[in-house]
């Protein structure tokens, strides 16, 4: 499940009424998932093991069709990997996510992060079969 569905349905209709998604979809096909990417604070049982450095920071990728959040530790300026993969359900006895959706998830982000490091959050992402479609909105 998405970590803020109400948020990504307020971008995701104001992208429907200028058009966007509409146009997005006649070029990729019908929508099928979405994904959000946000910055985290490290879990509470990983903190031993994890520590951050001054352009280390944590990301989770939620998605609206897995009950899991994927995250990850990452140097985002000089784009290195300072933790694996880490899972934390949602809900009760989720399904293992495939490995792909965590590859998916860390090459998105990494193509949002600027050259010094700096990154915007959250990451919105629309996924089809064919294609993807990120959008980077600004909360309010």
């Amino acid at each position: 499940m998405l970590a803020d569905n109400h948020f990504f349905a307020k971008v995701e209709m104001k992208l429907t009424e200028d058009g966007m998604i509409k146009r997005f979809e006649e070029e990729g096909g019908k929508i099928k998932g979405r994904m959000m990417i946000m910055s985290v604070d490290v879990p509470d049982d990983l903190k031993d093991k994890i520590k951050l450095g001054e352009n280390d920071h944590a990301f989770e990728a939620t998605f609206d069709f897995l009950d899991v959040a994927i995250g990850m530790a990452l140097d985002t300026k000089g784009i290195k990997k300072r933790s694996d993969f880490w899972i934390r359900a949602q809900v009760d006895d989720p399904m293992e996510p495939q490995k792909e959706w965590a590859e998916y998830f860390i090459n998105t982000l990494v193509k949002h992060i600027r050259q010094d490091g700096s990154f915007d959050d959250p990451i919105l992402t629309f996924i089809t079969d064919k294609n993807d479609f990120t959008v980077v909105p600004t909360k309010e």
